[in-house]
């Protein structure tokens, strides 16, 4: 059976409640890509692995909140639009192992004036990739997408294998197989405090003099490893200092928006795709001249839902700022919408 730590284990005990602290792979944080680097390492055949998280399991303190996130092939940069067939790949094997599905596919729109470089960039990634796509004018893309309010100069890409991921299904079942299925061990509430180079003969039961890495945590003692994933997003620079690097990394609050309908049918999944907008402003938005918006269909809330990229900030006054400017863009682009969520 897989080791469950009890976390009101005080760290002295521990070393009596489990001798073996070795471990093949050791990953800290168990969010987004750390649940999903469990449970690929923990399936690998004969691979002992040890996931680390230092808040509850499924907590809201990350970047794997909410209940939707686009998944999508259309990228501007060929490297991921060559790179994402193979995480739907990825997806299709859990719904296989699981029975749980995970990716809901919707299609996905791109879409901005025919004068914004971007759009073309989009086009130009799908079509080196052998990626295949529809390439709409407004017209045509209002015809099929009525949801939509497309200008004639609109370019509208269509790409049919876009969709949706609900974070908290994914990582619940990612943490799942890898615990109940594979045999990985979890340690939640538990802080890694530093990783140190494995000292040989450290006189502590169970290390291991070919694993490279002490791991060191507030709750449990030492464990010993032979390689370290960290998916720890925004705390990485903490850990990252025990090697010598650190790496610039901004953290920002990102801000969606709920919108309720009275067409809940004509924006169901089935009808309505996820969307990624372009929209040229002549204001600065943190050094960027370009808007990116993007939307989903009623999905996890009887609403529509849309937020813009990259448009948090750090603090309250300044995100409030730019929600009422999201909504007052999209007021325009949703003609079915009720106009009394705007502010």
């Amino acid at each position: 059976e897989a080791q469950y730590y009890n976390y009101d284990y005080k760290p002295d005990n521990l070393v009596h409640y489990r001798s073996d602290r070795t471990y093949d792979v050791i990953v800290i944080g168990c969010g987004g890509f750390g649940s999903a680097a469990l449970y690929w390492s923990a399936r690998n055949p004969g691979t002992k692995v040890l996931g680390i998280e230092q808040f509850e399991i499924g907590h809201h303190r990350g970047s794997s909140q909410d209940q939707s996130r686009i998944t999508r092939l259309a990228y501007q940069d060929p490297y991921y639009t060559k790179l994402m067939p193979y995480a739907n790949m990825a997806w299709s094997a859990v719904e296989a192992d699981s029975g749980v599905q995970i990716l809901h596919k919707t299609g996905g729109l791109v879409f901005g004036d025919y004068s914004i470089p971007e759009v073309d960039q989009y086009a130009k990634a799908m079509a080196q990739q052998g990626v295949p796509f529809e390439d709409l004018n407004g017209l045509e893309a209002k015809k099929r997408f009525p949801q939509f309010n497309f200008a004639e100069n609109d370019r509208v890409l269509y790409q049919a294998d876009a969709g949706i991921l609900n974070p908290k299904i994914c990582n619940a079942t990612h943490i799942t197989l890898a615990k109940n299925k594979y045999k990985a061990d979890l340690l939640p509430r538990t802080k890694v405090n530093r990783i140190l180079p494995n000292k040989k003969n450290s006189g502590v039961s169970g290390s291991s003099s070919s694993s490279l890495f002490e791991v060191h945590t507030d709750r449990f003692g030492v464990f010993f490893c032979s390689s370290i994933i960290l998916a720890t997003g925004g705390w990485s620079n903490d850990l990252l200092k025990n090697f010598g690097v650190q790496v610039p990394i901004s953290v920002t609050k990102e801000q969606v928006t709920y919108y309720d309908t009275g067409y809940i049918s004509e924006f169901s999944p089935q009808r309505f795709p996820v969307w990624i907008g372009l929209k040229k402003t002549e204001r600065k938005l943190r050094r960027h001249k370009l808007i990116e918006s993007y939307g989903f269909p009623v999905f996890g809330e009887v609403a529509t839902k849309a937020g813009l990229h990259r448009g948090g900030g750090g603090i309250v006054t300044s995100l409030y700022a730019k929600i009422c400017r999201c909504r007052k863009r999209r007021r325009g682009d949703f003609e079915t919408l009720h106009k009394d969520v705007f502010v």
